[in-house]
């Protein structure tokens, strides 16, 4: 169920890059894919409590994919900071926010990659 939701969110993001010059689309879809992640996340945490697992010591591969979770979490912020920022005029932020979105895209792919890669508990 996990990983379906976790593909979902990819298929939102796709849709969010797709429309990207049509600022509302873009803006549901990638507004979407964050709040559904996000849940994703907390669900994980409440119904695995992750974070004392990984505090406990862990396997490698799962360093890799928390790792790759948090920091797809704190450029989920930056994005949306950013484009925040384009919704109100800012254009000097247009670049930073494309290039944001790619360092972004692969981070999300490594988490994806990864969450198939770990055995849950």
């Amino acid at each position: 169920m996990l990983h379906l939701l976790s593909t979902v969110v990819l298929f939102l993001l796709i849709a969010g890059i797709y429309y990207r010059r049509n600022r509302v689309r873009h803006l549901i879809f990638m507004v979407l894919a964050f709040l559904t992640d996000l849940g994703l996340v907390l669900y994980i945490e409440i119904t695995r409590h992750a974070v004392e697992k990984v505090a406990g010591g862990i396997p490698p591969i799962l360093i890799v994919h928390v790792s790759a979770s948090v920091i797809v979490m704190i450029l989920y912020l930056v994005q949306i900071g950013l484009g925040i920022s384009l919704f109100k005029g800012a254009t000097f932020t247009k670049s930073l926010h494309a290039r944001v979105g790619i360092t972004f895209c692969c981070f999300r792919a490594t988490n994806y990659i990864t969450s198939f890669m770990i055995q849950p508990s």
